[in-house]
């Protein structure tokens, strides 16, 4: 395609033979302008494509937390590094030699269910169909590759998805009675357990949240004036694959911001925590550790 126009003419023993003849001169002329500039792997387009989304180095303070000078990209950090991942388990052993042009819809779809054992793995799908749309669009793009997406017409690939089970009250206790008596027995070797890993256990239970949004409290975050105690979760702790722990002001997903009634044992958990709480604790972390940061889920 040159944006020159041009007349065509063919001729044939028939007038429907010379119609054929014209359309396939130019089907053709069409395809050579839009031939790809370079036929390679699908291994390389996607390498290619993961370092043009990489977010740049996120930038953290003494005290763990994200700075303002942190560069905000189109994805964090930890969605890189699991596309990364998936990537490289998954994608490059599986579609990495093919060539570009050779994949099509087919392609994709036997791929993306090849990822579903008895079952599981669909989380799996879903992320690698994900990076799978988004690996041909840069291929389109960046002109290798010359049809529609194809994974756009990917069948949709069912989800056996579980129903959540909310825990009794004789389980919950059994759950918080197990987190106390851990490494309790004598000559357990190795320093002494503290209260942590129960503390913040009581408080998963009680709010529901992630381990890293618990351990990204504040006491700024903790209302205990009312009748009814409330923590307010406003941001996780980060453990990328590479480079710091970091506090990230901002919750897993957009409607994670949210406000929290706690029951009566949390609040006794954080009451006790807020007295033993040190001077070291500078930045009022809830779930602190000695040298004045945030505590990540490793040291609990």
């Amino acid at each position: 395609m040159d944006g020159v126009t041009r007349v065509y003419s063919k001729h044939a023993a028939t007038k429907g033979k010379a119609e054929n003849a014209l359309l396939a001169a130019m089907k053709e002329r069409q395809d050579q302008g839009r031939q790809p500039v370079e036929n390679i792997s699908f291994g390389e387009v996607a390498r290619r494509w993961l370092s043009s989304i990489e977010p740049a180095k996120v930038v953290v303070d003494e005290r763990g937390e994200e700075t303002w000078e942190s560069p905000r990209g189109r994805i964090r950090r930890q969605t890189w590094d699991q596309y990364e991942a998936v990537m490289r388990r998954y994608l490059i052993p599986g579609l990495g030699a093919l060539p570009i042009r050779s994949i099509r819809t087919s392609t994709c779809d036997a791929f993306l269910r090849s990822l579903t054992v008895d079952g599981k793995g669909s989380s799996n799908v879903r992320i690698g169909k994900t990076i799978l749309r988004q690996i041909m669009s840069y291929a389109i793009r960046h002109d290798l590759y010359v049809d529609a997406n194809p994974v756009l017409e990917v069948d949709r690939l069912s989800r056996n998805a579980k129903k959540p089970q909310a825990l009794d009250m004789p389980a919950l206790e059994a759950i918080r009675a197990a987190v106390r008596n851990w490494r309790s027995e004598p000559g357990v070797p190795g320093p002494a357990p503290t209260s942590a890993l129960s503390d913040v256990v009581d408080v998963m239970l009680g709010t529901g949240a992630r381990i890293g949004e618990v351990l990204a409290l504040r006491w700024q975050d903790v209302d205990l004036s009312g009748e009814v105690g409330k923590v307010s979760i406003t941001g996780t702790i980060v453990e990328p694959r590479k480079g710091p722990k970091f506090r990230q002001d901002a919750t897993k997903t957009a409607s994670g911001a949210r406000i929290i009634p706690i029951p009566r044992f949390v609040v006794d958990v954080l009451l006790r925590r807020r007295l033993e709480s040190p001077a070291t604790n500078t930045i009022g972390a809830v779930f602190w550790t000695r040298n004045g940061t945030y505590m990540q889920a490793w040291d609990c």
